[in-house]
């Protein structure tokens, strides 16, 4: 009889890229409302992510995405102003 393969925690320890994704919205001055509301994850479940260090991948991959967007805006924006 085949054995099962074994599966991973649900929702994987994504300490490390929390705590990039956290340095990263500091540096750039990002609230929480407003990653929350850019990623489309709601504020709620980002507080938890950031509390209990576990998240789907698939917030880890909208969270990355919101906060390049507000990066790639802001260096349009800065070229804009500069030229």
């Amino acid at each position: 009889m085949a054995r099962l393969k074994q599966r991973g925690p649900y929702r994987t320890d994504q300490r490390q890229a929390i705590a990039r994704l956290e340095r990263r919205r500091q540096a750039l001055g990002v609230s929480l409302e407003d990653l929350a509301a850019r990623s489309g994850v709601r504020l709620r479940r980002l507080y938890r992510i950031r509390a209990d260090h576990h998240a789907f991948p698939r917030d880890i991959k909208a969270l990355t995405y919101a906060l390049r967007t507000i990066e790639r805006e802001r260096a349009v924006e800065q070229e804009a102003m500069g030229s």
